[in-house]
């Protein structure tokens, strides 16, 4: 593999954005077809790239189902009475206060409350307006499943097998540790080719209980951020995590990639 120093920012901090001309560039020692190969197999149908691909993708997807199912969850256990009103927007025939949004890879979350204090939620699709959906109060999946003590998600992708219903913030702090806890017992004592494998799994659920802190925190939660925190920090450092989300996560959802992601000899 072909070293490159990262770009980023001097502002911003964040990487720069590599447009594909640029990508075709690189590396050197590759023929034209084979870089357009390395392209195509990075990207997919619904994203700019497959996460698996490039490096930290998927727990930096996590980290935004962490933070999601910490809305949701605070939702139904009325949590969230007391976050600060961002601005009013009418739908359904509801008059609904907007409580928070932030992006998930390849989209943006918006969360409201209507004057019961039901949670509404819409979703715009990166590079897509706004107005493509209405909120509405429906349960998502992840809070469904939970609520059905079916799978955890970690992500779209990503679950974590269930045996009972997980309704309260502390509540799923407490499986995801105890589920922490059982696949380093599971590593300890398995093969070494699998190492890498345990490990990438356990950061995907660090970034997970990261993203749900971060969201607790940012609605005033600072029980749930602070028991949260303290466990996603035996895995990753809370200064790294906001390094690498800073890094890699755009304001609309988009995941920024860099040189080094396809600098393939």
């Amino acid at each position: 593999m072909t070293n490159h120093e990262a770009e980023r920012d001097p502002k911003t901090k964040k990487f720069k954005e590599v447009s594909k001309e640029e990508l075709l560039k690189l590396p050197r020692g590759l023929n034209s077809d084979k870089k357009k190969q390395m392209l195509q197999e990075l990207c997919g149908s619904n994203s700019p790239f497959k996460l698996e691909k490039v490096k930290d993708g998927l727990a930096v997807a996590s980290a935004g189902y962490g933070r999601m199912a910490y809305m949701e969850l605070a939702g139904i256990s009325k949590k969230l009475t007391k976050s600060p009103f961002r601005k009013d927007i009418s739908g359904d025939g509801e008059k609904l206060k907007e409580i928070s949004s932030f992006p998930v890879v390849g989209k943006c979350v918006y969360y409201f409350l209507d004057e019961s204090d039901n949670l509404y939620r819409q979703e715009k699709k990166t590079g897509e307006p706004k107005e493509e959906t209405e909120p509405d109060n429906n349960l998502s999946e992840i809070i469904r499943s939970l609520s059905q003590g079916e799978y955890l998600y970690l992500s779209e992708d990503q679950t974590i097998k269930i045996n009972e219903p997980i309704n309260t913030t502390d509540k799923y702090i407490n499986v995801i540790h105890l589920e922490l806890q059982r696949i380093e017992k599971e590593r300890q004592n398995a093969d070494s080719k699998y190492e890498q494998w345990y490990l990438e799994i356990i950061r995907r659920i660090s970034f997970h209980l990261h993203g749900f802190a971060m969201q607790a925190l940012e609605t005033g939660d600072t029980e749930t951020y602070q028991s949260a925190k303290k466990v996603a920090e035996t895995i990753v450092s809370e200064s790294e995590f906001v390094d690498i989300l800073r890094a890699r996560m755009g304001s609309d959802g988009s995941f920024y990639i860099t040189k080094d992601d396809v600098a393939l000899e």
